[in-house]
């Protein structure tokens, strides 16, 4: 997960994230900042004016690199950073997740416009996201249960 800007402290913001899953792997980006190595989804904060599916459309153009086409709804969660890290203990952001497909002929890249810590991307199988630093991790578990009995809100989670 990219670190808040500050002017992002005291309030909630709306992000949207992209679950793309081709051939049983999961598109991660690689984040690492100088103390800790992390995984998160593409996507990020959603802008005045936009609908969440531009957001992402958008998000992903800067982190992956290509284009997207935005499917449906999967899940939502609310990360509050003073229940998960010390340091972002202002910042809050209600995630909603949407199944998400490469547009044809787009290859995931690093690209232009990189989240801060973001130094790769990588296709994770997913019967190895459990136990590894995907953020949040209550995602790992969602996928790898029943699709037809998981929530589609997952509440605070990390």
């Amino acid at each position: 997960m990219s670190h808040p800007s500050p002017s992002s402290h005291g309030r909630t913001r709306a992000a949207s994230r992209a679950l793309i899953v081709h051939d049983g792997r999961l598109l991660v980006e690689i984040n690492d900042d100088g103390d800790l190595v992390w995984w998160s989804l593409p996507g990020g904060g959603q802008e005045f004016g936009e609908t969440k599916e531009q957001g992402l459309v958008r998000e992903c153009r800067e982190e992956i690199g290509c284009e997207v086409v935005v499917g449906d709804l999967a899940l939502a969660l609310d990360y509050i950073g003073a229940h998960h890290f010390r340091h972002e203990d202002l910042f809050s952001q209600t995630e909603v997740y949407f199944w998400c497909t490469l547009a044809e002929g787009s290859e995931p890249h690093m690209s232009y416009h990189p989240d801060d810590f973001q130094t790769g991307l990588r296709w994770v199988p997913l019967d190895q996201l459990p136990g590894s630093p995907l953020f949040p991790t209550a995602i790992s578990q969602w996928l790898g249960d029943d699709p037809a009995t998981r929530p589609c809100w997952l509440g605070d989670a990390d």
